[in-house]
């Protein structure tokens, strides 16, 4: 087996850090919630903002921690008031004090996991169809409101596919219209499109494509 090639990184790039961790899921928040994806997963989001927040920078570790996935942040001058440029919602407030306690019993049922596995389901097997065990993913593009417009998504996407042309694996993507405009604009092709009915809960449904980047 060959070596892993790794492109050069783009001026404003470089792999993400341990010290990026509280920033990053500051980052998933404030562009995730733009996102339908969001909506449908999390539509008591604005209720519980903390609970986000929380389950985004315990991925966000767990993405630096797995070998399995390359993480890259772009860098930009900082905004003091990018807070007022998103309408996602933030916990109130500071931490002050910490205790710790072990609760027995299950954990509490949540009225949205069944959205969440139906999504990841219907996902997961679409993923089997288009051939995703040989693919690498790009799993994750997030950029926050304030800094729209400045190409930082795009520049991560070149990056990406700069390392399936060089390691010559193809790669895929699964995400909403949105997002998958960038993905398309760059050479993905589109599979397949996924609809979830709306409900109750999330009366807007649900839409995602998979799309597929061939390096041959």
């Amino acid at each position: 087996m060959s070596p892993i090639q790794h492109p050069p990184l783009s001026p404003g790039t470089r792999p993400a850090l341990p010290s990026d961790i509280p920033r990053l899921g500051l980052l998933y928040v404030a562009s995730f919630h733009y996102s339908p994806n969001a909506k449908w997963a999390r539509p008591y989001y604005p209720q519980y903002p903390e609970d986000m927040l929380a389950q985004y920078t315990a991925w966000s570790i767990q993405y630096l921690e797995d070998p399995q996935f390359i993480v890259l942040v772009a860098i930009d001058a900082f905004d003091p008031s990018e807070r007022s440029k998103t309408d996602a919602h933030f916990p109130e407030g500071v931490t002050t004090g910490l205790g710790e306690d072990v609760k027995e019993g299950d954990q509490v049922p949540v009225a949205t996991l069944g959205h969440r596995d139906a999504m990841i389901n219907v996902e997961n097997a679409a993923r089997v169809r288009c051939g995703f065990e040989k693919l690498v993913e790009l799993d994750m593009l997030v950029t926050h409101p304030a800094y729209w417009g400045r190409r930082h998504g795009t520049k991560l996407v070149k990056w990406s596919l700069e390392y399936s042309r060089l390691n010559k694996v193809g790669q895929g993507v699964v995400g909403p219209p949105m997002g998958m405009r960038v993905y398309l604009k760059e050479g993905f092709v589109e599979k397949e499109k996924m609809t979830w009915e709306g409900d109750e809960i999330s009366p807007e449904g649900l839409a995602k494509q998979i799309a597929i980047y061939d390096v041959e």
